[in-house]
């Protein structure tokens, strides 16, 4: 018999590690560089604009969900929204992304860094997501932040970069200033997503975006515990904790120890691997390669799409991107997946 549930008591179920006849699916940064009507409010307004104004962010989310008929909208944000208010000098700069005018070099500059425990004063993540669960009852919502290990690295890197040397050598030659500055990180992110879950979300998911980049050992002891401790103070809420961590390689089995409900997949690992190192119960998401979108991949997408849910089929699986939606994605082949996951039966 047809699974007959709606996109969001579908997703819930998944997400709890329920088999689900049909699988659920939404794209990670689905607005993203993808959309016509995303890119009309882009350019009439600054990114962090759309970040921190309610309305705009409600929109922006629910942009897609109007396009696709996705079964889950993921609140328009940043992972570097408490940042903002860490005298940082946080900046995003057209082209190169984020950047920081005072990254961390030192003990006595980590010291300084607070924690951010009262967002009343920043209130637009938790109206947004009112708005969003308000236009959309049948469907899951889902919250975010940026985990403290990512986070941290932006603070010592001081931009996006392509390696983690700088954020492992302070880590090294200062360890208790580094254990202050993740104890500080986990405890803004607790603070954080506890204030978005007020607003009634199905779900919250913790980015762990650089983590991947570490060794086991320093996954082990730079990133798992911090992101363990938020999982672990969050889960009194009572609903779904996703954990995603990009390049995965070699560190997928370790961030099952994070507790998390369900564990994000990247397109580097193949689910039925995962499957075999994540406890019984636990569901994946993922993790269909997001260039599969460009136009020059149509001719290969529909059977990555029905690869990715054969690799699934062995427990619990929510249908994702890797990663973000690629500049230069279509918007047919977004549709397109969506149709074929649709179409997909257990």
């Amino acid at each position: 018999m047809s699974d007959r549930r709606d996109s969001r008591d579908l997703f819930l179920a998944a997400a709890r590690g329920e088999w689900t006849d049909r699988v659920p699916v939404w794209f990670m940064r689905q607005a993203g560089r993808i959309l016509p009507e995303f890119r009309a409010l882009r350019e009439r307004n600054s990114f962090e604009a759309l970040c921190t104004d309610a309305t705009k962010a409600a929109e922006v989310t629910l942009q897609p969900v109007r396009r696709f008929d996705v079964d889950a909208a993921i609140l328009f944000s940043d992972i570097l929204v408490p940042l903002f208010y860490m005298d940082v000098g946080l900046r995003f700069v057209e082209g190169e992304g984020p950047v920081l005018d005072a990254p961390v070099g030192t003990p006595e500059e980590a010291g300084r860094i607070e924690a951010v425990r009262d967002w009343e004063e920043h209130d637009y993540q938790r109206e947004a997501l009112r708005r969003i669960r308000e236009s959309l009852p049948r469907k899951a919502v889902i919250g975010f932040a940026g985990a403290p290990f990512t986070l941290a690295s932006y603070l010592i890197e001081g931009r996006s970069a392509t390696g983690t040397d700088r954020v492992r050598a302070f880590a090294g030659e200062h360890p208790d200033a580094y254990r202050r500055l993740t104890d500080v990180l986990s405890e803004t992110v607790i603070a954080n997503l506890r204030f978005q879950a007020e607003a009634g979300p199905d779900a919250l998911q913790l980015f762990d975006t650089w983590a991947g980049r570490l060794s086991r050992e320093d996954y082990a002891h730079l990133a798992l515990p911090a992101a363990a401790r938020v999982i672990s103070e969050l889960r009194s809420l009572g609903i779904p904790l996703i954990y995603y961590c990009r390049n995965a390689r070699d560190t997928a089995d370790l961030a099952t120890k994070t507790g998390a409900d369900v564990l994000g997949v990247d397109q580097t690992l193949g689910l039925r691997a995962v499957r075999e190192t994540v406890p019984d119960g636990r569901a994946l998401q993922g993790n269909l390669d997001p260039r599969l979108l460009l136009p020059e991949n149509r001719d290969v997408l529909v059977d990555d799409v029905r690869r990715v849910l054969e690799e699934g089929s062995g427990g619990a699986h929510i249908f994702n991107l890797g990663e973000g939606v690629p500049p230069g994605a279509s918007v047919e082949s977004a549709q397109r997946v969506v149709e074929e996951v649709r179409a997909f039966r257990r």
